[in-house]
């Protein structure tokens, strides 16, 4: 994963499965054919806007225009936004109604009615008491920080 324009960039690597932008204020999400991605992977390596390309900056220019990327302006009005709403406090950075999951296992036959994992069947990889102790310490730690 890499961070562009409050987006992340998923599946970059991935043989698998389709590439896609995450924007992390906004919420949208939106697959990358593989002209985009080369094309935002250039934009990656770059400093600022300014020093686009002609392709980058058409890419740049139409993924503002179906608002994945926003400006800081934008960005400033959604957070405020956000804030006025309730859904996070400034002081400590922490929404109230934080959640995670930890996935102990894989071991299962994925046949859950909410089931969203089915790739995964057959993978055995599992969660060790170590790293289950070492995710609570860190939202113990999250959680009672002081802002």
């Amino acid at each position: 994963m890499a961070l562009i324009h409050n987006n992340l960039l998923i599946n970059r690597n991935s043989q698998r499965y389709a590439p896609f932008l995450l924007n992390l204020i906004t919420g949208r999400r939106r697959l990358l054919n593989n002209a985009e991605l080369k094309s935002v992977c250039s934009m990656m390596s770059m400093q600022n806007v300014d020093m686009y390309d002609m392709g980058d900056l058409h890419l740049y220019e139409r993924l503002r225009a179906e608002k994945q990327f926003v400006d800081d302006k934008e960005r400033a009005e959604i957070e405020k936004g956000m804030l006025d709403a309730g859904l996070f406090d400034i002081d400590t950075n922490i929404s109230d109604d934080l959640s995670f999951t930890a996935h102990l296992t894989w071991d299962c036959n994925m046949k859950c009615t909410y089931c969203y994992a089915n790739s995964y069947v057959g993978k055995k990889d599992i969660l060790k008491p170590e790293h289950v102790d070492s995710i609570y310490n860190f939202f113990a730690i999250l959680l009672t920080r002081s802002p």
